[in-house]
This record gives structure tokens, C-alpha cells and sequence, in this order.
């Protein structure tokens, strides 16, 4: 299965590593680390997390959970294929990230 990001997510990465920098603590580095350990779980054993709960029913889009920066790392299954197409902070409103599978999720191939 291979396992990929798109540009999207890595945007949504650099943006949230540049928020926890401004903070004291300057933790960006450390949230880095945490989503790249995410990503190593993620492509170990894709099914092993749930499928989100905002999601469409049509895909399978399941989400790895950051508990200490409180992220959600979203992404798809498709014909053996992981791909992580948002990052999302748990606050941020249900599909906020639906536009997302119009542009970084290929369509369904048909039937």
C-alpha cells in the first residue's frame, strides 16, 4: 500500500508547526514530530483507526487523532493507496475539510 500526502496537508502541517511556535514553549517542531509519527502509524495498519464521523459515505476516509495538539490527521483508502489530505485541529467545524476531496482525492473510478 503506498502512502502519501498531499500539498494540502503538508500546508495545513507547516501552518499549525508556525501557530505552536508563536506560542511560549514554541512546540512547531515537536508537533512535527508527533505528525510524522502519525503518518508511520497510519501507513503501518490504515484500517486500525476509525472512519470520521463527518465524512462522506461513499469513501473510506478514517482519521489518526493527535491527542497532545488535539489534530486530526484525515485520510482516504483508495485501491491500496493512503492519502493524507488534511489536518485538521479537533475545534475546527465538521467538514471543514470536505472541499479538500475535490482536490486532493482523485474521483472514484467507476464500477
Amino acid at each position: 500500500m503506498s502512502f502519501m500526502v498531499s500539498a494540502g496537508a503538508r500546508e495545513d502541517v507547516a501552518t499549525a508547526a508556525r501557530f505552536y511556535n508563536s506560542r511560549p514553549g514554541r512546540y512547531g517542531a515537536a508537533f512535527k514530530r508527533e505528525f510524522a509519527g502519525a503518518g508511520r502509524a497510519i501507513a503501518a495498519n490504515p484500517r486500525m483507526y476509525p472512519p470520521v464521523e463527518d465524512g462522506l459515505p461513499e469513501r473510506e476516509i478514517r482519521e489518526f487523532y493527535i491527542d497532545r495538539f488535539e489534530q486530526r490527521v484525515i485520510y482516504a483508502i483508495r485501491e491500496g493507496n493512503v492519502i493524507v489530505f488534511a489536518v485538521v485541529h479537533a475545534s475546527a467545524r465538521p467538514e471543514s475539510w470536505h472541499d479538500r476531496l475535490t482536490t486532493d482525492i482523485p474521483p472514484e473510478a467507476p464500477q
